[in-house]
């Protein structure tokens, strides 16, 4: 009896969870004042049976832990156009992006304040610090910006760079407006599909929120765990999303990888080998590698996705 009542009371989150559904007409009548149309409050809404079955995916039980998620769909600041989903928020790294005037390729000046790894990574990415860790420089004059550059797979590089004004301009720094995009985890997930939902995503910021300028697009992600280029076959869909953004370090962990390729249920002792992804993280930990997941910024916009 102990066991059938233990198994058939409501999870205390489910009360929480239709508190939250409580504020759905408030949200579509916010669609409703500020014109959006009624498909996109539906296909954003339809992630919130999602927050149940990514859980219940994991640990076979219905509970509801998704709420740092449902805030942002029931107050308007999270759309889904297309196959992604967006959020205007500020740019709070102190990595600098800078453009050519004269051909538009982009440099990335690293943190100076960020401890590095001798190879350039973020001191204690993957559980692994440097006991002699360095930092990149970054100064401005009236004549120029110096700074270590970060190398587009996320690493910083050890010679300097001087970018001299005139020539290059300030692209994004800390405080500038981005889009924060986020993967739902259904369907397919081709380039031609990302591309589009990025320009739907610039033709409805434009349209419903005039107000927001957003530099460019910023993405944290699995997806951009430094590893999986090891993994991964060339062409992959995963790896043609991740060749569109400039990546920052980061002291990131396998946890972020982990969740999504493995579960929350699974360790290294019994965590399944059963498709092609899952076996190469588990050999290259076998051999005693690490991963650690990463973010970045992509400032090219739809017209220039894939180029």
């Amino acid at each position: 009896m102990d066991e059938y009542v233990k198994t058939t009371l409501p999870e205390p989150s489910h009360f929480y969870y239709l508190s939250y559904l409580s504020a759905l007409p408030w949200t579509l009548e916010r669609y409703h004042s500020l014109g959006i149309p009624e498909e996109i409050f539906d296909h954003t809404i339809t992630q919130l049976p999602f927050l149940f079955l990514e859980k219940h995916d994991v640990t076979g039980r219905w509970v509801f832990v998704g709420f740092c998620w449902i805030w942002r769909l029931l107050s308007c600041d999270l759309f889904r156009l297309g196959r992604i989903q967006y959020m205007a928020i500020p740019y709070n790294r102190a990595e600098k992006v800078f453009r050519n005037n004269k051909d538009g390729s982009l440099v990335m000046l690293c943190d100076p304040d960020m401890e590095l790894r001798a190879d350039g990574w973020a001191n204690g990415a993957g559980g692994n610090a440097d006991p002699e860790p360095w930092k990149g420089k970054y100064e401005e004059t009236e004549e120029y910006w110096l700074g270590n550059p970060v190398h587009r797979k996320g690493y910083v590089l050890k010679a300097p760079v001087k970018l001299k004004k005139g020539q290059w301009e300030l692209a994004l720094q800390q405080g500038d407006c981005v889009l924060d995009m986020h993967i739902p985890q259904d369907g397919a997930f081709t380039p031609s599909q990302c591309r589009a939902s990025v320009a739907m995503a610039e033709e409805f910021f434009a349209r419903y929120f005039p107000d927001v300028h957003f530099k460019g697009l910023h993405c944290h992600t699995w997806l951009f765990t430094a590893q999986l280029e090891e993994f991964l076959p060339k062409g992959s869909n995963i790896l043609e999303f991740r060749n569109e953004f400039h990546l920052m370090p980061s002291a990131g962990n396998i946890e972020f990888l982990w969740g999504f390729v493995f579960g929350e249920g699974y360790t290294r002792e019994n965590a399944p080998r059963d498709t092609t992804l899952r076996r190469a993280v588990m050999e290259h930990i076998d051999r005693g590698g690490e991963v650690f997941d990463l973010a970045g910024v992509a400032l090219q916009g739809s017209k220039g996705w894939g180029e």
